[in-house]
């Protein structure tokens, strides 16, 4: 029992602390794609070691059906897994993007050695029984009525297949799908469109916004102007003062409901620059503003503004601690990095680099045991797809030194470090007593010999 003890000790000393501490001092250090605009060599690394579980993942997922037994008011169950499948898809034509530009970034193209992920995932978010739950909600014209959130993740699914692939299987669908949202859009009378009857999150629309200039980009049609006016809506009575659009908001008033969020405002300022770059660069200097907070244990985002009443932590969210928000400062790491903020991203990646727990087995421990047992993986894809994120050409860029820590990551790193090399001292302690001990019952039974 004392040797099992000591090596069971020496082996989670080893693996669950002195590795990750490691591991996540080094890239710190030498990833400059951390804290600069160029390409992450982690995003790579984690990228390979994914794609082969996430197409299996999607396959025995698919092949199961589960996702038809699902009920509407099960949130995660139903909207994550097609989420992180869009997550892995969009990580993978940024990575694609830089490999082509530089194809030293990895042995072999992304687009090539992840094919089967790509095919996997882009199933699916298209398969009908994992859109069983927006049936549901509004009836078999999902596809051309209201239904946001859900025909932006099917679009861009397909888009991404098809830049990534190349192949033509999904033009007529990419048509059909963009056609009809902007015509729904185009004839809503605020341009907003609600996700389920009742729901309005203007940042969602923003997204389906998106999803139709890269479709129609696919399809080479050009809708600059109609993209352009549509920024009119997003100014005005949705705002309520902070200068960004509001969480939620009435679909037929454009009238926002509340105050602006963190968690939406991340997501709305992550995609924004590709549709509207002056407006998002208006729109993250807001988000600064009000809701960027350093303490002296870490930075990150909050979940309320700075000023106004404080609510309480819903699924969007994630937990609140001390303002901060859990889910806006955890995708805030890809707004900033859309906006050229690196001076921001930085500290923020390494806060999620020490609380993410990296393990030698394929995997980030803490993404794993906080994604639902619907979505295990989303937590990794998301923190690929945000560190595979570059801002657009001509934004202004802040960088970061690597000196510039947080001291919770440095507090981390330390437990890493000081916790590892513990448990293998005593690990090795255990071993010798162990040894001793079997020394002396040797010299004791020939004695009695």
């Amino acid at each position: 029992m004392r040797r099992f003890f000591g090596w069971a000790l020496i082996l989670l000393g080893l693996v669950g602390f002195l590795y990750p501490g490691c591991f996540i001092a080094y890239y710190l250090a030498t990833d400059v794609g951390l804290r600069e605009p160029r390409p992450s060599t982690l995003a790579f690394r984690w990228h390979r070691q994914l794609h082969q579980r996430y197409a299996t993942y999607c396959e025995r997922r698919i092949a199961s059906g589960i996702a038809a037994t699902l009920k509407v008011n099960q949130l995660e169950e139903t909207e994550w897994p097609l989420f992180g499948s869009c997550f892995f898809l969009w990580a993978t034509e940024n990575l694609q993007e830089a490999w082509e530009a530089d194809p030293s970034l990895a042995p072999e193209a992304p687009a090539t050695y992840a094919k089967e992920a790509i095919e996997a995932a882009t199933a699916l978010v298209i398969d009908p029984n994992h859109a069983h739950w927006v049936r549901d909600h509004w009836g078999n014209d999902y596809l051309v009525h209201e239904n946001a959130f859900y025909r932006m993740l099917y679009l861009s699914a397909l888009c991404s297949h098809h830049r990534l692939t190349g192949a033509p299987t999904h033009l007529a669908a990419i048509r059909r799908v963009a056609d009809a949202l902007r015509e729904d859009i185009s004839q809503a009378p605020s341009g907003l469109l609600e996700d389920y009857p009742g729901e309005c999150y203007p940042a969602d629309v923003v997204a389906a916004l998106v999803a139709l200039k890269r479709a129609y980009a696919i399809l080479e049609e050009d809708h600059q102007a109609w993209l352009a006016s549509m920024e009119t809506h997003y100014i005005g009575t949705l705002d309520r003062g902070l200068g960004l659009p509001a969480y939620f908001a009435d679909a037929v008033t454009g009238m926002g409901d509340d105050a602006s969020r963190g968690c939406a405002n991340a997501y709305l300022t992550t995609f924004s620059p590709t549709l509207w770059p002056d407006r998002a660069n208006t729109w993250f200097q807001a988000f600064e503003d009000y809701f960027w907070q350093e303490r002296a244990y870490g930075v990150g985002f909050r979940e309320y503004p700075r000023g106004r009443p404080q609510g309480l932590p819903n699924l969007d969210s994630g937990p609140l601690i001390d303002g901060f928000g859990v889910a806006a400062s955890a995708f805030g790491i890809s707004a900033c990095r859309a906006n050229g903020r690196f001076d921001m991203a930085y500290p923020l990646t390494a806060e999620l680099l020490v609380a993410s727990w990296p393990i030698p087995f394929k995997g980030l421990l803490t993404p794993r045991l906080l994604s639902n047992p619907h979505a295990p993986l989303l937590g990794e894809a998301s923190i690929v797809f945000q560190l595979s994120l570059l801002p657009q050409p001509k934004t202004a860029v802040v960088t970061s030194k690597p000196t510039r820590l947080p001291l919770c990551v440095l507090s981390a790193l330390l437990l890493y470090f000081v916790g590892g090399s513990a448990m293998v001292w005593f690990g090795k302690r255990q071993l010798r007593n162990a040894k001793r001990r079997g020394w002396n019952r040797r010299a004791s039974h020939k004695t009695i010999q």
